[in-house]
């Protein structure tokens, strides 16, 4: 396939205008048969719809196999060198997106997925479980209409103030559904649901047309993958689960609340995508099933960030960058160590961010005398 075709087959694909169908190699010489596979996982979808996929057969091929082979739990049978694309003009997808606070400053790649999957013509709603931080909405943002997409759950909100709310939500849903009303409160589904947490974050998206149904739902971290998985069961929504990792939710999560944490949803989820080997094998030591787990990394745009050709470098010399919150787990100091390691041999660096130890890092970078070779630059705009 050459280059243009696969750039307009993956564009189509990611814009929601998608059905694709691979051919079975017969071995009784018969004609082929054609059937209807998978759709590209929903964390393929986000990843790719933000990032672009490179107009290379191979590169599209690959992620074909691998969103194909994640969803359907298993490609056998099928062969790499025997399937073809052919794209049918479709309803855009409608997605769920299931996050924790947003828009949050730390976690702007959820607010890029968001904006991203509108870009490419998805119908999105953002199920905001708690409000954000504060941080406003970048112009972008603003101009693709991301702030009315989004819904605010606010589900830990004081357990009195959320049991009375749920009497009066429960009252509302069972006057078009009992049996989802009970369900919503049901204590069989763990605690979120008799505290009123899933009534609160259904009420957020309309009690009156329930069951919400998705052609995808994609939940940003375990702990919110838990409650749309809850959701789902209780019949609140419906439509395929993938659940993303990123960190936190795999270690301190995951010490605080127990192994046991993800369970349920574990059994519920369609695709469960760690962005790293490292979380891959804490959540099967944790019970995730190996069929339907997905190293997902997340991805570059490198039309916006490609190398300095070092023709044009500064000084003939060489620099790096950082970012992040300020904080111990981002390795800031181990990194500002290196840096005294490496001396003069070393790059410049310049660290973007700022947080609790900005102050305990300033002072580390001069007491190691390298306070002259590292930049603090604070927060900036993208």
């Amino acid at each position: 396939m050459g280059a243009v075709a696969t750039a307009l087959v993956a564009a189509t694909a990611l814009c929601g205008y998608r059905r694709s169908f691979l051919e079975r190699d017969n071995p009784q010489g018969q004609d082929s048969v054609r059937t209807p596979a998978c759709e590209p996982s929903a964390g393929t979808l986000l990843r790719a719809s933000l990032y672009g996929i490179r107009a290379a057969s191979r590169g599209v091929t690959h992620w074909y196999q691998t969103s194909h082979a994640a969803w359907c739990g298993d490609a056998g049978g099928w062969h790499a060198s025997s399937w073809r694309a052919a794209v049918m003009p479709q309803v855009p997808a409608k997605v769920l997106l299931v996050c924790g606070g947003f828009p949050l400053r730390s976690e702007t790649f959820i607010r890029d997925h968001a904006s991203g999957l509108i870009e490419a013509g998805c119908n999105l709603t953002v199920l905001a479980l708690d409000g954000g931080d504060g941080s406003p909405w970048d112009s972008n943002e603003i101009a693709i209409g991301l702030p009315r997409c989004v819904r605010y759950a606010n589900i830990n909100r004081p357990i009195a103030e959320r049991l009375v709310r749920g009497v009066c939500r429960a009252g509302r849903l069972a006057c078009s559904s009992p049996r989802l009303a009970f369900q919503a409160i049901d204590p069989r589904l763990g605690w979120r649901a008799p505290s009123g947490q899933i009534l609160a974050a259904a009420d957020a998206l309309g009690m009156a047309c329930v069951p919400h149904r998705f052609d995808r739902i994609h939940a940003e971290f375990g702990p919110s993958g838990v409650v749309a998985a809850v959701m789902r069961r209780a019949g609140l929504i419906d439509g395929p689960l993938s659940v993303a990792f990123y960190g936190y939710d795999t270690t301190r999560a995951l010490r605080n609340s127990g192994a046991g944490l993800y369970t349920d949803m574990f059994v519920d989820a369609d695709l469960i995508l760690p962005n790293s080997e490292f979380l891959a094998s804490r959540l099967r030591d944790a019970g995730a099933p190996q069929d339907r787990l997905l190293v997902h990394r997340l991805g570059v745009d490198i039309n916006r960030f490609s190398p300095i050709p070092k023709e044009h470098r500064v000084d003939g010399g060489w620099s790096a960058v950082a970012i992040g919150r300020f904080v111990a787990k981002k390795g800031f100091a181990t990194l500002i160590r290196a840096m005294a390691l490496a001396g003069e041999r070393g790059p410049t660096l310049t660290l973007i961010g700022d947080g609790p130890l900005a102050a305990d890092l300033h002072r580390l970078a001069r007491e190691l005398g390298v306070e002259t070779r590292i930049r603090f630059a604070g927060w900036c705009d993208r």
